[in-house]
């Protein structure tokens, strides 16, 4: 995915918390930056990037943890986010069940109503909602935007801060 986004002028940043995982995405390519740390204290500065995009996070993440991670998307994004989190319902909890995953409780799907709650708490406008991968798909995708994004506009290419100093915070 670093790879799609990571075309043209475009600056790529991709965090993980798993030292592994980025070696793994560092072996795919070089088109982005990779970082490692939680998507609850994301070490940038405010507003430094133009946009945040979840992918196949959200589902692992319990409800704290996800409040704190759009709260932090919410931070450092200037426009706002895209994230694609794993929906609730009584056909995927059946089948989850009835392949015998989730038994370690390390699956924590959401409503789309509660998702859309938590984005507003975080201070994101929740502008788009899409079902993908088909109709029996529960993966969902929550587009938002940050309130004052039209006041916080970041170049196109790359994440800086207004003054013009890289967006990674002291030490990170």
């Amino acid at each position: 995915m670093l790879r799609r986004l990571a075309t043209g002028s475009r600056a790529v940043i991709g965090l993980d918390a798993s030292p592994d995982m980025l070696s793994l995405a560092k072996a795919h390519g070089d088109l982005a930056r990779y970082m490692l740390g939680a998507v609850g204290a994301i070490p940038l500065d405010d507003g430094s990037l133009d946009a945040v995009v979840s992918l196949r996070l959200f589902g692992h993440l319990t409800l704290e943890e996800k409040a704190a991670a759009l709260r932090e998307f919410s931070r450092v994004a200037s426009m706002g986010a895209v994230v694609c989190y794993a929906g609730d319902s009584a056909w995927l909890r059946f089948r989850r069940a009835r392949a015998g995953r989730d038994a370690a409780g390390t699956w924590h799907p959401a409503t789309d109503s509660l998702m859309e709650e938590m984005a507003r708490d975080a201070g994101l406008t929740p502008v788009g909602r899409l079902r993908l991968l088909g109709p029996l798909s529960e993966t969902r995708a929550l587009v938002l935007r940050t309130a004052d994004s039209s006041l916080r506009r970041t170049p196109r290419n790359g994440p800086t801060h207004p003054d013009g100093r890289s967006p990674l915070r002291e030490g990170a």
